[in-house]
C-alpha cells in the first residue's frame, strides 16, 4: 500500500466516524423556537455530543496507529547480497530490516548469531559485508558481489541500489579489498518462475537474463551453475554489453592461469615465436562448459583462434586459416 493510499484510507476513516449533526441541531432549533430551553437539557446534549466526538477521536487514533503499524510492517523493498552465500533482506519504507533470510547453506553460516531485524539497511549491509570478509567469502580468488534490489517503486529501488553499491565499495576499499560489485534493479515477478525452476535467487536469475539478452550463445541452465565471480568475468568480456547491470571494479582472475600464460600456451601449440605475432586479442569467456581464454592472433599470413582451459591450461579447441 502506498503512502497516498494510506492517506485516503485515513481520511475515509475520520469522515466515517465524525457525526453529521448539523441537520439534527437545526431541527432542534426549529422545534424550540420561541421556547425556553432548560440549561440541563442543553448541557446533556452537549455532553452527548462531546462523548460522541471523543469516541471518534479514539477510533481515529486507533486507525492512525493501525495504519502506521501496517506501514511499518509492510515490505517495501527486498535487498539481496550474493557472493556464494545468498542473503535476502526485507525492509519497510523507512529502510528498516523486517526479515533476514539465508537462501542457501553458506548464508546460514554468515547469518549465525547476527541480529539484523530492526536495524536500518545500511547498518545491516555493513555488518553482512564484514561477516563475508571474516568468513573468507570475499578474497583475491573471488572478489565479486551481486547486489540486487526489488521494489514496486523502480525509482526508489534504483536509488537504494546505487546508494548501497557505493557504501559496499567504500567498506571494501577501507578493508583494502579490490572488489567487483554488480548492482541491479530487479522485477521479482518477471524472474520468479525461472528462479524457482533452477533453485537460484531472483537476483542471480535477473543477472543471467541480462547476460542472455546481450549474448544468446549461452544457455540459462549452464550460467545458473556459475559463481557470481564467473558471471562477473563474463560481463567483463567486451562482446557482452550488459547495460542493465552496473559494474564497478574488476572481477579477479587469480583462480585461473591468466591471459599471459594462455597466450604462451597458444603460441607454443601453434609453433610460432611471440615476436612474430600481431593483432593479438585475448578475453576470458565461458565456452565448452568451462571458463576459457579465447586467444586470437595473426602470424605471417595465418589467423589463429585458441580456446584454453582457464583452470588447467589445456588446449580445448583451436582453428587456423589463411588470411585472404
Amino acid at each position: 500500500m502506498t503512502d497516498r493510499e494510506l492517506e485516503l484510507r485515513f481520511k475515509k476513516a475520520v469522515e466515517a466516524c465524525t457525526p453529521d449533526v448539523l441537520d439534527k441541531v437545526m431541527a432542534e432549533c426549529d422545534n424550540y423556537q420561541d421556547k425556553v430551553i432548560p440549561f440541563e437539557r442543553k448541557q446533556n446534549y452537549f455532553r452527548k455530543f462531546t462523548a460522541i466526538a471523543a469516541a471518534c477521536v479514539v477510533i481515529a487514533g486507533a486507525g492512525i496507529f493501525g495504519f502506521l503499524n501496517l506501514s511499518a510492517s509492510r515490505v517495501a523493498s527486498i535487498v539481496s547480497l550474493e557472493v556464494n552465500p545468498s542473503i535476502e533482506l526485507k525492509i519497510n519504507k523507512d529502510e528498516e530490516v523486517l526479515e533476514a533470510n539465508a537462501m542457501n547453506a553458506d548464508a546460514e553460516e554468515i547469518l549465525a548469531g547476527m541480529k539484523l531485524k530492526g536495524l536500518d539497511i545500511h547498518t545491516a549491509t555493513n555488518a553482512l559485508i564484514g561477516s563475508l570478509l571474516k568468513h573468507g567469502y570475499i578474497d583475491e580468488l573471488a572478489n565479486s558481489i551481486l547486489l540486487s534490489v526489488e521494489d514496486e517503486d523502480s525509482v526508489r529501488g534504483d536509488a537504494l541500489q546505487e546508494t548501497l553499491s557505493e557504501e559496499i565499495n567504500a567498506i571494501l576499499t577501507g578493508a583494502s579489498v579490490n572488489a567487483s560489485i554488480l548492482s541491479q534493479y530487479v522485477d521479482g515477478e518477471v524472474v520468479d518462475a525461472v528462479s524457482q525452476e533452477y533453485q537460484i535467487s531472483h537476483g542471480k536469475a535477473a543477472l543471467i537474463e541480462h547476460i542472455l539478452a546481450a549474448n544468446s550463445n549461452y544457455t540459462f541452465e549452464e550460467l545458473s551453475k556459475l559463481s557470481v565471480n564467473e558471471l562477473s568475468l563474463i560481463i567483463s568480456n567486451p562482446k557482452n554489453q550488459v547495460e542493465a547491470v552496473k559494474a564497478t571494479g574488476e572481477a579477479t582472475e587469480q583462480a585461473y592461469i591468466g591471459a599471459e600464460q594462455a597466450n604462451m600456451i597458444a603460441f607454443a601449440h601453434a609453433g610460432i615465436e611471440e615476436s612474430s605475432v600481431y593483432d593479438l586479442e585475448v578475453e576470458i569467456d565461458y565456452e565448452y562448459h568451462m571458463m576459457v581464454y579465447d586467444v586470437e592472433f595473426e602470424s605471417g599470413d595465418v589467423e589463429y583462434e585458441y580456446f584454453i582451459n582457464a583452470m588447467t591450461g589445456e588446449v580445448v579447441e583451436y582453428e587456423k586459416e589463411y588470411a585472404e
